[in-house]
């Protein structure tokens, strides 16, 4: 398993600052769980255990996640995830 560091620049960003807290909470697992390349299969089902949300208000947070994610086939990706990374090396 990859260690990852949190990128702290994230509450400066206003985009982030202007979500709540559920879509935040969603933003972060996704950025936890996704694989290497900042990808994630979509599956609302799965994350509502750990997040301890239901899925109707994780359909919601995801709808207002839309701007930070690239999505297609079941999968999304993290926009500038991998832009992130690499500012921290």
């Amino acid at each position: 398993m990859s260690k990852r560091f949190i990128e702290t620049d994230k509450w400066r960003d206003p985009w982030y600052r202007t979500l709540s807290p559920i879509q935040k909470c969603l933003f972060n697992y996704c950025c936890d769980n996704c694989n290497n390349d900042g990808f994630i299969e979509i599956d609302l089902d799965a994350w509502a255990f750990p997040s301890s949300c239901s899925t109707k208000e994780l359909e919601w947070a995801w709808k207002g996640l839309s701007r930070g994610f690239i999505v297609s086939k079941g999968w999304a990706f993290i926009r500038n995830f991998l832009t992130k990374c690499e500012a921290q090396k």
